[in-house]
């Protein structure tokens, strides 16, 4: 009996059942050719034929079991690996995922900065910025809201880029402790912290916003506040398309570029308020020079000398005007930076006394006083603009002096004569009162 002939070779049937079968039939032989003996030599020959053709099968089965069981495990083996590279791969992929977000994070801060050094004015700056991190970052939408101090103590947007489609025009944010500012760009000003809502559509926080959030399809958002010191003046709201949108470390990077937003703004505000003082300063400063050189009085400016005591004994010129140079006979060009005593030699002591005193005690004084030095009487008033100094406003009043002179001296000659005339002389006002008689 040949073993192809064996019904247990089906190829239909189990590897391990018909190794089972052939096991049982060759047991079988064996319990029977114990039993029958030797007495048939013909039948014994064909029984030891058969048995070592199920010694065969059974070789073969087994030999067959063990390679389908090395086969299994080693497709098991192959799986399992498969498997740990996948999933190693999957990590890597999101490892990468998550390297090239900050990468470009990091790309917009240097953009950001970048913005900063040009930027002109503080609107043109905030809507840059917002550009910058929707599109470097791949963001759906950012806004830049300031806090204000009313009494609804309501955020105001002010800058924004993305797609909004009017989401901003009903926002109605307050960073009061209340419904409206328990949100997160309420918590971040109140808080001075990041606020951030991994997902919109559960998060209770945002529900007075969720609707028109998820109509445009915001998914979540990341709140950061901008500070000046320990006050917080407004917030940058970045909106994720994604739930989850934000890693700890990019919320970390978000913070720096939301710091030196912050601060390029107070820089702009600086140099804004800078800029207007130097105008204010300007503007200022050409009306009183307008002012100092088209005076008729003239004007000089001096700087006090004094002696190792302290006492005035000289005075410098710093500046004059030109209606000095008319007025006193000096050009302007030979005297700044020299001293009093050396432009008027002889120059009374009762000038640099009085102009000392002004100049240490800052009392001003105004009086009338001739000189010799330039034949000259002035009506003069001067002052102390800073400590050490003395200015000086004056007019020469000679010509007036000299006809107040000769109307007196003119009085005094017709009072002489009226009163020693030999005639009586009577003057009376038109409605016949007497108010003089000699």
């Amino acid at each position: 009996m040949d073993s192809t002939d064996t019904p247990i070779m089906n190829g239909n049937s189990d590897v391990k059942n018909q190794l089972a079968d052939a096991k049982a039939a060759l047991e079988t032989l064996r319990v029977l050719q114990t039993g029958r003996g030797k007495s048939n030599a013909k039948s014994t020959a064909d029984f030891d034929q058969v048995k070592a053709a199920l010694e065969r099968v059974c070789l073969a089965l087994t030999q067959e079991q063990d390679r389908r069981v090395q086969a299994e495990r080693g497709q098991t083996e192959w799986e399992q690996r498969f498997q740990a590279i996948t999933q190693d791969i999957t990590g890597l992929k999101q490892q990468e995922q998550e390297i090239r977000q900050l990468n470009r994070t990091l790309k917009a801060i240097s953009n950001s900065n970048q913005a900063m050094l040009h930027a002109e004015n503080e609107p043109d700056f905030l809507a840059e910025a917002c550009r910058i991190i929707v599109q470097d970052c791949g963001f759906a939408m950012v806004w830049i809201g300031y806090a204000e101090n009313n009494k609804q103590k309501s955020v105001r947007p002010v800058a924004s880029f993305g797609f909004e489609q009017g989401y901003l025009d009903n926002l109605n944010i307050t960073w009061a402790d209340s419904e409206r500012g328990r949100g997160p760009t309420g918590t971040a000003i109140r808080t001075k912290k990041p606020s951030r809502c991994n997902n919109m559509l559960i998060d209770p926080r945002f529900a007075p916003w969720r609707e028109a959030a998820v109509k445009r399809g915001y998914a979540s958002s990341l709140v950061l506040p901008l500070l000046s010191g320990k006050r917080a003046f407004g917030a940058l709201n970045i909106y994720s398309r994604e739930p989850n949108g934000f890693s700890d470390e990019e919320e970390k990077l978000l913070l720096e570029l939301a710091g030196d937003l912050a601060y390029g703004i107070m820089t702009l505000r600086l140099k804004s308020d800078q800029a207007h003082s130097a105008e204010a300063i300007r503007l200022s400063e050409l009306r009183y020079r307008t002012l100092f050189e088209h005076m008729t009085e003239g004007f000089a400016l001096h700087e006090i000398i004094c002696d190792e005591q302290g006492v005035p004994r000289d005075t410098r010129f710093l500046e004059v005007n030109p209606a000095f140079e008319p007025l006193t006979g000096l050009k302007r060009k030979k005297i700044i930076g020299k001293p009093m005593s050396q432009v008027l030699p002889g120059l009374e002591p009762f000038w640099i006394e009085t102009f000392g005193k002004v100049a240490l005690t800052g009392q001003p004084v105004q009086f009338e006083n001739y000189t010799d030095t330039l034949r000259r009487y002035y009506r003069v008033y001067a002052f102390c603009p800073t400590p050490g100094q003395c200015a000086v406003i004056f007019m020469d009043i000679t010509a007036q002096k000299k006809v107040e002179d000769a109307l007196r001296l003119s009085e005094e000659k017709y009072r002489t004569m009226v009163e020693t005339a030999a005639e009586g002389i009577v003057l009376t006002s038109p409605d016949g009162v007497f108010f003089y008689a000699n």
